[in-house]
């Protein structure tokens, strides 16, 4: 996802100072160094420093306390990971003019998404001629998936020139994963759980056969 304001309706008073010297905002609690990101936009002569390791975005130089606000509401969270650790990221805003605020805190939840599958076929175009027995269609394919271990499922699929009385797909038995082909349709569905290793393995291993004596 892409980056998220904070709050967007933050205030920002001081009774008795017209300018701001600077202002932290800190992720204090369920802080991830390796996902989590804080930034902001440039206001006045408002500039910002964000320390990754720690989770702090600090931000400095004199200006209006109308600026400080809307350099604060500008200030968003971004997690960069495909595989982020769930749960709550406390985010606290503290300002300054030569003495301190108390700490502003809002909660952002952080939800992950299950991110589909890749499939990464071999760029090359596989040539079958008649009397030819069972071919296997691609033994390079590639298979990952950046946020799970195991699959659940594959369908491989005649889609175009399909010709059922001819036309025949078969796998070898991988792991726990079985095998039904569908002759009507042209589709060749795997199932069971099983690791993303043994998925590629089973989809590397899918054969075409043409069972015509006089191939379309």
């Amino acid at each position: 996802a892409g980056a998220l304001a904070i709050d967007t309706g933050l205030a920002l008073s001081d009774v008795d100072d017209e300018y701001m010297t600077g202002a932290t905002v800190e992720i204090t609690d369920g802080f991830q160094s390796a996902e989590d990101k804080l930034a902001f936009t440039d206001t006045g002569s408002i500039t910002g420093d964000y320390d990754a390791a720690r989770g702090i975005l600090t931000l400095s130089g004199a200006d209006t306390v109308a600026n400080y606000q809307a350099a604060l509401r500008s200030v968003t969270y971004r997690n960069g990971s495909e595989d982020p650790t769930e749960g709550e990221r406390a985010i606290g805003f503290t300002v300054t003019d030569g003495e301190d605020s108390g700490t502003a805190t809002r909660i952002v939840n952080v939800t992950a998404e299950n991110d589909a599958p890749e499939l990464t076929p071999t760029d090359s175009v596989l040539e079958y001629r008649e009397g030819n027995e069972w071919v296997a269609i691609d033994t390079g394919l590639a298979l990952s998936d950046i946020d799970d271990e195991y699959m659940t499922g594959a369908t491989v699929e005649i889609t175009g020139g399909f010709e059922s009385a001819e036309d025949e797909l078969a796998f070898t038995d991988t792991g726990s994963i079985t095998g039904d082909y569908d002759a009507a349709r042209g589709i060749l569905t795997l199932s069971g759980a099983d690791t993303v290793a043994n998925y590629q393995a089973a989809l590397r291993s899918v054969t075409y056969r043409n069972g015509s004596e006089d191939p379309t």
